[in-house]
């Protein structure tokens, strides 16, 4: 992400509450951002430097006070919102945010000033893969029903499109953000994501497969959620790292998804 305008937002939450570093470009004409965690503020980032580096700050939450409320809202409940906000027109880098995997939970995505509203369109004949197309209409309900995202089937220049397709290897399917039509390299880098192709591999996909769980699952990258493996406390759900034929989504997914599209 990078930003020349005050007051821009980038946000992130993660599954973990005990520590998240950024990594950022400082350099000479690189201006402040402000961060909080949780609603409290962790204090001011500054960007400059006399010449251009990549840098990293680790916010460390068991150094602050008792009185922070950073701490878990529940004893189940890991999530932490981190805000980074720009207080100049100086220009602000971040490549990254992540919590350090504590716990075995991932890192999920960041967004820039997200969208609600999302359009996606099915690139295939829809008679000829009239079951695919089915998956595709169910799945994008769900997740349209159950979260604050409002998605709707479009025919052409679709925020997300879904493809039947095959690839080198053994995956069922795979989500691939783009940034203006260009790949991006995952998981580590987050830059503003404005379009998202999301490949069924037809060729391993098979009847024992679910279909409407395989999109499920790839939009799921689509919107930004990461692999969930933390399975013993929220259950697998649609975004388990293994394919489970799942069809709902499990209760951290719709939180996680309406933590970031509030």
């Amino acid at each position: 992400m990078r930003s020349t305008t005050p007051q821009s937002l980038l946000r992130i939450t993660v599954d973990n509450n005990e520590l998240f570093t950024i990594h950022y470009m400082s350099g000479p004409d690189r201006g402040k951002v402000a961060v909080t965690a949780n609603g409290y503020n962790m204090g001011t980032l500054d960007m400059y430097s006399a010449s251009y580096s990549r840098k990293s700050k680790t916010y460390v939450l068991s150094n602050l006070p008792p009185s922070a409320p950073v701490k878990w809202q529940l004893p189940t409940d890991r999530a932490m919102v981190i805000n980074v906000t720009s207080l100049n027109s100086s220009p602000v880098e971040i490549s990254s945010i992540d919590s350090g995997y504590v716990g075995g939970a991932y890192f999920t995505d960041i967004y820039f000033n997200p969208r609600h509203n999302l359009t996606w369109k099915f690139n295939a004949n829809k008679t000829t893969y009239a079951d695919y197309y089915a998956a595709a209409v169910a799945a994008m309900q769900t997740w349209s029903n159950n979260t604050n995202l409002n998605l709707s089937e479009v025919t052409s220049n679709a925020d997300i499109t879904i493809n039947l397709t095959t690839w080198q290897g053994p995956a069922l399917g795979r989500a691939r953000r783009l940034v203006d039509g260009q790949s991006i390299p995952e998981p580590n880098d987050f830059p503003n994501i404005t379009s998202c192709e999301l490949d069924l591999h037809t060729t391993n996909i098979n009847s024992s497969h679910n279909k409407q769980s395989l999109v499920l699952h790839e939009a799921g990258h689509c919107f930004s959620l990461g692999h969930r493996i933390d399975y013993t406390e929220w259950g697998y759900g649609v975004m388990y790292n293994y394919d489970n034929g799942d069809t709902q989504l499990s209760t951290r997914d719709i939180q996680l998804i309406n933590t970031r599209y509030p």
